[in-house]
C-alpha cells in the first residue's frame, strides 16, 4: 500500500517534474523564438535601409549602373544609364545588350557575355549607339551575381580617347619639333655629363649623338672657356634667379670654334631635389656676318630705287628714305612726325582709304595705287604696298610702305588704251568707208556716163559735172577715213624725208596765212624712209593746218627734222617705241596749247572741238593712221598757253633713196563684144555697172550671190569670158571662193575682184594688183572700162 502510495507520488512528481521542464522549455524556446523574430525583423529593417542606402548611391552614382539577366535583357538600371543610352527607364528595360552596341562590337560583345556566365568578370570597351543615332565609346566592367544575373557598371570614354589622342599627337608634334628643330636642346648632370640632346647638336657640334651622350661639357669647351664655364654652372646651382642666357665657345668635332647663345634653367626632380641643368643653345657664328649683313640692308635701304616710309600706328612718319625725297620733294625733317596724307591727290577715292586702314588694322598686306601730290604741286602716280610690322607679341607696332613711282607706267598703259581705242575706230571707220565706197560707186559711175553723154545740155552737163565733183568729194573723206584705219593702200618708195618737205613749204604758206610766222630747221644728212610721199604730204599738212587753228591771231610754227636713235634704255617714251633708226618730224606751235582733259582724244575720228561746221574731225585721225601704216608712231607734249609740239618717229634707212617709177599716162576708153559674168550684191551698183558695161557693148550677165553666179555659169560657161565680181559677198560664199570654183572648169578665164576696202585688206592671200585684177571701190566708168578692157585683151 506504502509502496503504491510511493509509486503514486513518485509518478506524480514526475508528471509534475516533467510539466515543469517542459514549460520552462517551452519558455525558454518561445523567449528565444521571440529574440528570433526580433533580430530577423531587426536585420530585415536594417537590410531595407541598407538597401535603400545602396539603391540611393547607385541612383546618384556617376556611373551607369545596370542588371541584365543571362538572355543580356535589361532588369534593371539607374538614371546615369539612362542618361548614357538616351532611354528612359521603361524603355531600357525592354531593350537588349545587342540592341544598344553597335557592329562590328555587338557579335564580340554576346560573345564575351556567354563567357561571362561561366564565372569570373568583364571588363571591355564597346561603341554604343544611343537613342537618335549618335554614338560613344564606352568602358564597362560586368559581374556574375547569380545563374540569371548579372552586374555591370559603364562610363563614357569617348572624350577621354579624345584627350589620350590629342595628347598623344601634341606628345608626337613636340617631340617632332624637338628632333627637328635648328635649336640646341640639352640636359647635362651636376657632373656636366650629357644626359640629353636632341639631332640638332649633333648637327651643330659634328658628333653622334650615340658619341655626344657619351662626353662631358667640358670635353666641348676650349680650355680658355673652362673657367667661365664652370662660374656658369656653379652660380647657376646656387641661385636660381640667376639670369639664364648667356654666350659660350665650344669645340666642333674637327677642331673649329663656334659661338653659342645659351638659355638654361635648371632640373629637379619630383621631390624637388637639383639634378641637374637643361639649356636651349643657338649657334650665333653668323652674327656677325649678320651684323654686316644689316649694315648693307641699311645701305640699300638709304640707296633704294623705291621709295621707303615708316609709320607709328597712327600714321605719322617716323622714317622716310633717300628716294622718298627725291621723288616727292619732301626733305626727312619736313615730312617726319606728319601724316602720309600730305601728299593726297585728288583722284584716289576715299574708299580707297578705308580699305587701308581695314586691311593693315586687321594685321594684312595692302597692294594698291595712290595719285599723289608733289611738294610742287606736281601729281604723280605711285604703286604702293603697305605692311604692318609686328613686335615679338603679334602686336602691331608700325606700318612699313614701299611704293614705286609709276607715273611713265601709267602714261604708257593710257597710250596702249588708247592705241586699242583707235584699233576699234579703224575697224569701225574701215567699215563705214567700205559700205560708203559702194554708194558713192554708184554715184561716181552714174555722173561720169551722164557725161559721156553728147546730147546732154550744157545745163545737164554741169550738173552731172558738180555730182562727180561731189562724189569724188565723198571719195576723198572715204579715203581719210580708210588712211585712219590702216586699209588705203600705200605707193611707197625710198625718199629722202627733207626733201618733201622742202616741196611743199610754197604751199603750206599760202594755206597758213601771213600772220603765221614759219620756221624750218632740216637735219645736214638726207633721211631716208620708205614711205607714200603723198601722204607724208597729208601728214604735214593736217598738222599744219591744226597748228593754224591754234593760232587764231597769228604766232610761228616751226617745223623741223633730225635724225635720232633709240637703245633698250631710251624706248620709254611711248608704248610704240623700239630700238633702232628713226627720222624725227617736229611741227611746234605756240598756239593756245591742248587741254589736258582733252589729249587723250586729239586723235579719235570725229572728235573735235571746233565749232559745228568747221571740222570733220578726221585730220589728226588721219595722221595717226598714215604714221601706223608706216610703222611709226607720235608723241604730242601740249602746255595750255604756250603751244603744242607733234613729234613723229618714221622708220630711217641705212642707205640712200631709190628713185620712184613714173607712172603711166591714162588709158583711152574702149569697148568690146564679150560676155562678162558682173558678181555684185548691191543692186544700185550692179544695174549702174550693168548700164557702163552694156553701153560699151558687151554682154552681161548678172548675179547677186555666188549660188546665181553658178547657175548662170552651168548656162552661158562656153561663152563667159571674164568675171567681174566683190571679195565680200552674202550666201556663204567669196569672190575668191567664187572664182576658184570657175576656174577649175575653165583656167583660162579672166578676173577681176572688186572691194570697197584696199588690196591688202580685202585679201591677203590674193596676189591682187590694183588696176589689173583690182579694182576699189569707187571707181568711175573710165576706170572701170579700163580695167575691163585690159583684162580681157591680156594674153
Amino acid at each position: 500500500m506504502v509502496i503504491e502510495k510511493l509509486s503514486s507520488i513518485k509518478g506524480v512528481c514526475f508528471v509534475v517534474v516533467t510539466a515543469m521542464l517542459l514549460y520552462f522549455g517551452l519558455r525558454r524556446q518561445l523567449r528565444r523564438w521571440e529574440k528570433a523574430t526580433v533580430a530577423r525583423q531587426k536585420a530585415e529593417a536594417e537590410s531595407k535601409t541598407t538597401e535603400a542606402k545602396f539603391r540611393s548611391y547607385v541612383e546618384h552614382a556617376p556611373i551607369a549602373f545596370f542588371v541584365v539577366n543571362r538572355l543580356g535583357q535589361f532588369v534593371d538600371a539607374n538614371p546615369p544609364a539612362c542618361q548614357l543610352t538616351g532611354y528612359d527607364n521603361a524603355e531600357l528595360l525592354r531593350l537588349n545588350i545587342a540592341d544598344l552596341v553597335v557592329e562590328p562590337d555587338r557579335e564580340r560583345a554576346l560573345r564575351e557575355f556567354a563567357e561571362l556566365a561561366a564565372g569570373g568578370h568583364l571588363e571591355k570597351e564597346y561603341t554604343l549607339k544611343k537613342r537618335g543615332g549618335a554614338t560613344a565609346l564606352i568602358s564597362l566592367r560586368a559581374v556574375k551575381i547569380n545563374d540569371d544575373r548579372f552586374l555591370g557598371f559603364c562610363q563614357d570614354i569617348s572624350q577621354l580617347r579624345k584627350n589620350e589622342q590629342t595628347l598623344q599627337a601634341s606628345h608626337a608634334q613636340i617631340q617632332y619639333i624637338i628632333d627637328n628643330t635648328w635649336d640646341i636642346i640639352f640636359q647635362i648632370d651636376l657632373q656636366g655629363n650629357y644626359t640629353y640632346a636632341n639631332a640638332a647638336a649633333g648637327r651643330a657640334t659634328g658628333y653622334p649623338l650615340d658619341e655626344l651622350l657619351k662626353m662631358n661639357m667640358w670635353q666641348l669647351s676650349p680650355p680658355d672657356q673652362h673657367a667661365l664655364l664652370k662660374n656658369r654652372m656653379q652660380t647657376q646651382i646656387a641661385n636660381e634667379a640667376l639670369e639664364k642666357t648667356f654666350e659660350l665657345e665650344i669645340l666642333h668635332r674637327d677642331g673649329h670654334r663656334l659661338w653659342l647663345e645659351i638659355t638654361s634653367s635648371r632640373v629637379v626632380n619630383i621631390a624637388g631635389k637639383l639634378t641637374g641643368i637643361q639649356g636651349v643653345a643657338r649657334e650665333i657664328s653668323g652674327r656677325k656676318q649678320a651684323e654686316t649683313q644689316l649694315r648693307k640692308l641699311s645701305l640699300a635701304v638709304e640707296h633704294s630705287p623705291v621709295s621707303i616710309i615708316i609709320t607709328d600706328t597712327a600714321g605719322n612718319i617716323e622714317y622716310v628714305n633717300p628716294k622718298f625725297s627725291e621723288v616727292s620733294g619732301y626733305a626727312p625733317a619736313e615730312v617726319c612726325g606728319k601724316n602720309p596724307r600730305l601728299l593726297k591727290g585728288d583722284e584716289t577715292r576715299p574708299e580707297e582709304y578705308q580699305r587701308l586702314w581695314h586691311d593693315l588694322t586687321a594685321g594684312q598686306q595692302w597692294r594698291g595705287t595712290f595719285h599723289n601730290r608733289k611738294k610742287s604741286g606736281e601729281l604723280y602716280w605711285e604703286s604702293a604696298s603697305i605692311s604692318p610690322i609686328t613686335d615679338e607679341v603679334g602686336r602691331i607696332t608700325h606700318f612699313l610702305a614701299i611704293k614705286e613711282d609709276i607715273t611713265k607706267q601709267k602714261t604708257l598703259e593710257e597710250q596702249v588704251r588708247q592705241m586699242q581705242k583707235m584699233e576699234a575706230f579703224g575697224q569701225l571707220a574701215g567699215g563705214v568707208a567700205h559700205d560708203f565706197n559702194n554708194i558713192l560707186a554708184i554715184v561716181q559711175m552714174q555722173a561720169s556716163t551722164l557725161r559721156m553723154n553728147p546730147d546732154l545740155s550744157p545745163e545737164i552737163a554741169d550738173q552731172a559735172s558738180e555730182i562727180e565733183t561731189a562724189a569724188q568729194r565723198g571719195a576723198n573723206l572715204t579715203r581719210q577715213l580708210l588712211m585712219f584705219s590702216r586699209r588705203q593702200p600705200l605707193k611707197p618708195c625710198d625718199l629722202n624725208l627733207n626733201d618733201i618737205l622742202t616741196s611743199i613749204t610754197k604751199m603750206l604758206q599760202r594755206i597758213l596765212g601771213e600772220d603765221i610766222q614759219m620756221q624750218f630747221k632740216y637735219a645736214p644728212e638726207p633721211l631716208f624712209i620708205h614711205a607714200d610721199a603723198s601722204m607724208m604730204g597729208q601728214v604735214l599738212m593736217n598738222l599744219a593746218v591744226n597748228s593754224r587753228d591754234a593760232l587764231p591771231k597769228g604766232g610761228q610754227l616751226s617745223i623741223e627734222t633730225t635724225a635720232v636713235e633709240f637703245d633698250e634704255t631710251t624706248v620709254n617714251s611711248s608704248a610704240q617705241s623700239r630700238p633702232g633708226a628713226f627720222a624725227c618730224l617736229s611741227v611746234s606751235d605756240t598756239g593756245s596749247g591742248i587741254p589736258p582733259e582733252i589729249l587723250p582724244r586729239i586723235f579719235e575720228p570725229f572728235f573735235t572741238t571746233k565749232d559745228i561746221g568747221k571740222g570733220t574731225g578726221l585730220g589728226l585721225a588721219t595722221v595717226f593712221g598714215i604714221v601706223q601704216q608706216h610703222q611709226g608712231w607720235i608723241n604730242v607734249s601740249s602746255e595750255a598757253g604756250r603751244g603744242t609740239t607733234f613729234r613723229i618717229y618714221l622708220p630711217r634707212l641705212a642707205g640712200p633713196a631709190k628713185p620712184a617709177h613714173a607712172k603711166p599716162s591714162p588709158e583711152t576708153i574702149c569697148g568690146g563684144h564679150e560676155t562678162i559674168l558682173l558678181v555684185e550684191d548691191d543692186v544700185p551698183l550692179r544695174r549702174v555697172a550693168r548700164i557702163v558695161l552694156t553701153n560699151l557693148g558687151y554682154r552681161v550677165l548678172e548675179a547677186a550671190d555666188g549660188t546665181e553666179a553658178l547657175r548662170l555659169w552651168q548656162a552661158n560657161r562656153h561663152d563667159i569670158r571674164l568675171l567681174v565680181t566683190d571679195l565680200v559677198m552674202p550666201g556663204g560664199m567669196t569672190g575668191k571662193e567664187l572664182a576658184e570654183e570657175l576656174l577649175k572648169h575653165n583656167p583660162k578665164l579672166k578676173v577681176i575682184y572688186a572691194s570697197g576696202y584696199s588690196r591688202g585688206i580685202a585679201s591677203k592671200d590674193l596676189h591682187l594688183e590694183e588696176g589689173v585684177n583690182f579694182i576699189t571701190k569707187p571707181f568711175s566708168s573710165r576706170n572701170f572700162a579700163q580695167i575691163i578692157r585690159k583684162q580681157l585683151d591680156e594674153k
